[in-house]
């Protein structure tokens, strides 16, 4: 299992990222939502206080606090902003990666299903196709699940298994 895993797709493609660029250790959107949501919450607050409390130095800091709480909002939402962008980059970048492993590939293992999942689209329609396609396990599959490997213009079909 832990030997497979590490040559999984996923796997490959993120050293593949990594390697391109430093770990980049960024707020996670739903901290960033939160800290929305409170700061939120505190504005409202202060801002009832506001309203009941008579002019003097204590409404004056109270208006100072309520404008800086607001700043605050406006930063992380900017932050938010930027962070939902950044993890829009960081999912092409990812299907790049998996493409560029993909068509880089000598060998590709997969389920039979696998075989026709959307990782593998970017060899449909292609010059590409497998010279030669193996199914182990052959007589534990269905005869349609054994044809969705074979879009991929194969030449051979090998079917392994007990009868």
């Amino acid at each position: 299992a832990e030997d497979v895993r590490c040559i999984s797709l996923d796997r490959l493609a993120l050293k593949d990222i990594r390697k391109g660029k430093g770990s980049n250790a960024a707020k996670p959107l739903e901290m960033l939502k939160n800290q929305i949501t409170k700061t939120e919450e505190g504005i409202r607050t202060l801002e009832k206080q506001l309203r009941l409390t008579a002019a003097g130095q204590s409404k004056e800091k109270m208006e100072s606090d309520l404008k800086e709480m607001q700043e605050k909002r406006i930063r992380y939402i900017k932050e938010h902003r930027e962070e939902r962008k950044r993890q829009s980059e960081n999912t092409k970048n990812d299907n790049l990666a998996r493409k560029r492993l993909i068509m880089n590939a000598d060998i590709i293992c997969s389920t039979l299903v696998g075989s026709g999942s959307t990782s593998l689209d970017c060899l449909r329609g292609n010059p590409f196709h497998f010279t030669c396609v193996i199914v182990d396990e052959a007589a534990q599959c269905s005869e349609l699940d054994a044809l969705i490997p074979l879009t991929y213009q194969s030449t051979k079909l090998v079917l392994v298994g007990d009868p």
